[in-house]
């Protein structure tokens, strides 16, 4: 449903986060996952150790028709990205950014997807963008507090508006703010 203008907006979206997370010095790790019909995957978490590969592979994404299947982009989110053949650190926090236009195919699926995700230690944060979201979803697919982790924008020229507050976000889910994976210099922002 996404039409290919506002998906490369998300795609500068994601690149800009990524540009802010510490990956150079291996603080941080980031894999990417698109969804349709089914999942497809771009990049493992040990695919890459540097941004700059990081944000040309996400420049190079395609577009992809389809549907919503937010269930099984959790399911596969679960099983096969956060495993520890593809990059999932033990004892490193594990954090999963969804972004969403609509509701997905089968919205009971995706929040329990979801929740076996977060039951497996991934904190989720949800991103929706346009009216044409399901607000019960997001909810019930972000982890909690749910004003922390739960975002929606009006349109795709509004993403912007919710970097610094999803940015805050991941870096509040680390404990420890001097091993931080964001580029903030080591401290955590008040806010």
């Amino acid at each position: 449903s996404i039409p290919e203008e506002d998906f490369q907006r998300v795609l500068n979206f994601v690149r800009d986060l990524a540009r802010r997370l510490d990956v150079d010095s291996g603080n941080a790790r980031i894999g990417v996952v698109t969804f349709s019909d089914e999942p497809y995957l771009i990049f493992n978490l040990n695919e890459y150790d540097n941004t700059a590969d990081i944000t040309r592979e996400i420049q190079g994404i395609d577009y992809m028709h389809g549907s919503t299947n937010m269930a099984g982009a959790w399911q596969y989110v679960h099983e096969v990205m956060f495993a520890p053949e593809n990059g999932a650190r033990p004892g490193v926090e594990h954090l999963a950014l969804i972004i969403t236009d609509g509701e997905s195919n089968d919205p009971d699926a995706a929040i329990d997807e979801a929740r076996k995700a977060r039951d497996a230690g991934i904190e989720i944060l949800t991103l929706g963008i346009g009216s044409w979201i399901l607000r019960y979803e997001l909810e019930g697919m972000a982890s909690h507090p749910k004003t922390r982790n739960m975002f929606d924008v009006p349109s795709y020229q509004a993403l912007f508006q919710v970097t610094d507050l999803i940015m805050m976000a991941m870096c509040d889910v680390v404990d420890d703010c001097v091993s931080n994976p964001c580029h903030n210099g080591g401290e955590c922002k008040d806010g």
